[in-house]
């Protein structure tokens, strides 16, 4: 069966309840309950010996006590969830303390349950009352003792048997006192409980802190909400951009298959999305949603609780919570999941914003390619892992687009950027997925070929980057033209850091614009350096060039993947002789 277990969720536009108002509203739930009894076993008892003794007083009190207790429980308790606490509670304390006075007045026998009784207002406010209200109330009850000592003075006494109103007396006392330890149980209880939530909710705060790396993250999510519903297991699922799918983010144990799940065919997950509703599903009542009570059965599970992760009014993903046997959490347990899950889609969101943060700065913003920081950063990694393995290489293809400033002087810039972003493109579809491409600036492009390369290797990827760009862009009324020349390098003696690999390859990139354009050159020891003319052909309005010079270097990097093949660069140049 598939229920909703938001008994206590607010209405749209108020604050989610917390466990603390929770466990209140369960609590004076409970205390209403009991004090409906108490009223009505001593109202009762009043009648019964009010008739044959002709006690009216009795009677009266007998009267007015069973109307508190059909108060309490036609109106008071039905109102518990829908109504804010803490003007109910202040009620019913007014409420009975005026029923104790009056019982003291009208039965003097109850004169000690009511002194007892005047304790119960305080107990069951404390927790609830703010201070200002709570002092008020201490002042009525001192005006209200006072008022039921002299009643009690002035009753004309005790007008029934003795033996009678002891029984009175002594019923009266056992319910006043066994209310109010009740009530100092139940304070007691909520104080350890809220403090071991605390210790929950700081230690999953912790424990998320301390990873970014996503299924980790998800699966403590999981974890920390499972064990505080008492159920077996979960997995978190965030919501796709399209908002169409539940990608799997992780899972309490990294035993659990997640997959992702299209929306479209999880009608009770859509719901948990749309509705932001926390649904239960149960394999014994076996009357919900079919496709989750198959995938439960299949599992060897019985039941499943679906809880919305929320962040700034909206659902962003969901904990599947599951159990290997019949299991409901109470309110004050899903109160504090709730609490778990907010805290986490917090989290959730700041890792996003933390992720599109860390990719700005390390990607270039028209192409989407790694920038010079990463594709460095990259390089030394690989440089570092052929370290750990000696005899391989690595290979970098240093890309430097032929006349670009021609293509800004006669298309314009827009048609220049929309060549960038094409040549991006195909570079990246050009290589393997394992390899890095990046953009320095300008229009330089730079590839690393990660794996273990040999030099031919590298000129194979060179003829297919040739390949890829000889044919134009379409940028606006015309067809652009557009080309490149390369330096191909290997990583060896003399070039065993990024910055010394990176120079090389722009030096033998030179090599390769001075043998002709479209073309690539393989490094080998000798070539001479670029001059200045050659590093800035256009003077100061060529515009800024990202060269890398002997003195310095910065960093980038991406991925792409595999394409076409050519070969026509002419011998001298592909053996670089």
């Amino acid at each position: 069966m598939t229920r909703s277990v938001d008994r206590e969720r607010p209405p749209k536009g108020r604050p989610a309840i917390s466990p603390d108002e929770a466990t209140s509203i369960d609590q004076v739930r409970g205390f209403l309950a009991l004090l409906t009894a108490a009223t009505g076993i001593l109202g009762t008892l009043s009648l019964l010996v009010a008739v044959p003794f002709g006690d009216v007083g009795a009677a009266v009190l007998g009267i007015a006590l069973l109307l508190f207790a059909g108060w309490l429980m036609l109106v008071v308790r039905p109102r518990m969830g829908r109504a804010p606490l803490a003007p109910i509670v202040m009620r019913v304390a007014i409420v009975l303390l005026i029923v104790v006075v009056a019982g003291a007045y009208l039965e003097p026998v109850l004169a000690p349950a009511a002194a007892t009784a005047v304790l119960i207002p305080i107990a069951v406010g404390l927790p609830y009352l703010r201070l200002p209200h709570l002092r008020r109330l201490v002042v009525l009850i001192w005006l209200l003792v006072v008022a039921a000592s002299a009643a009690a003075l002035v009753g004309g006494g005790p007008k029934l048997p003795p033996l009678v109103a002891g029984v009175i007396s002594l019923v009266g006392t056992a319910l006043a006192s066994g209310l109010v330890l009740f009530l100092l149980v139940q304070s007691t209880s909520r104080l350890t409980r809220s403090a071991r939530e605390f210790e929950r909710l700081t230690q999953m705060s912790a424990d998320l802190a301390m990873t970014f790396e996503r299924r980790e993250f998800g699966g403590r999510i999981a974890r920390h909400l499972a064990e505080a519903t008492g159920f077996d297991e979960g997995i978190t699922f965030l919501l796709d951009a399209a908002g169409e799918q539940l990608i799997a983010l992780g899972a309490s144990d990294e035993r659990i298959p997640t997959v992702a799940q299209a929306l479209s065919s999880r009608e009770a997950r859509r719901l948990v999305i749309s509705e932001r509703r926390t649904l239960q599903i149960d394999t014994d009542e076996g009357d919900g949603d079919p496709i989750e009570l198959t995938a439960l059965r299949t599992a060897g599970l019985r039941s499943l609780l679906l809880l919305p992760l929320e962040a700034g009014g909206r659902a962003v993903g969901l904990v599947a919570l599951r159990a290997r046997r019949a299991h409901h959490a109470d309110s004050r347990a899903l109160a504090l999941a709730r609490t778990l899950a907010a805290e986490a889609a917090i989290t959730i969101e700041n890792m996003r914003l933390y992720e599109q943060l860390r990719h700005q700065a390390l990607h270039d913003g028209l192409t989407g390619l790694a920038n010079r920081a990463l594709f460095l950063d990259r390089t030394e990694q690989a440089l570092a892992r052929l370290s750990r393995r000696p005899g391989g290489q690595i290979g970098l293809l240093y890309v430097d687009l032929d006349d670009f400033k021609g293509v800004n002087d006669r298309f314009g810039h827009d048609a220049g950027d929309v060549l960038l972003v094409e040549v991006a493109g195909r570079l990246r579809r050009t290589v393997r997925a394992s390899d890095t491409v990046g953009r320095l600036g300008g229009d330089e492009f730079v590839v690393l070929l990660d794996d273990p390369v040999s030099a031919a290797d590298v000129t194979l990827i060179a003829r297919r980057i040739i390949e890829a760009l000889q044919d134009p862009v379409s940028a606006g009324v015309e067809p652009v033209p557009v080309g490149a020349s390369i330096g191909v390098v290997t990583s060896g003696p003399g070039a065993d850091t990024a910055e010394a690999l990176l120079r090389r390859a722009d030096r033998t990139m030179y090599a390769a614009k001075r043998q002709g354009k479209g073309g690539f050159v393989l490094y080998r020891p000798g070539l001479k350096e670029p001059t200045a003319a050659e590093h800035d052909p256009g003077g100061s309005t060529a515009g800024p060039r990202n060269r890398v010079a002997s003195s310095r270097v910065a960093s980038e990097r991406a991925a792409g993947s595999p394409g076409p093949n050519r070969a026509d660069i002419g011998p001298a140049t592909e053996t670089g002789s």
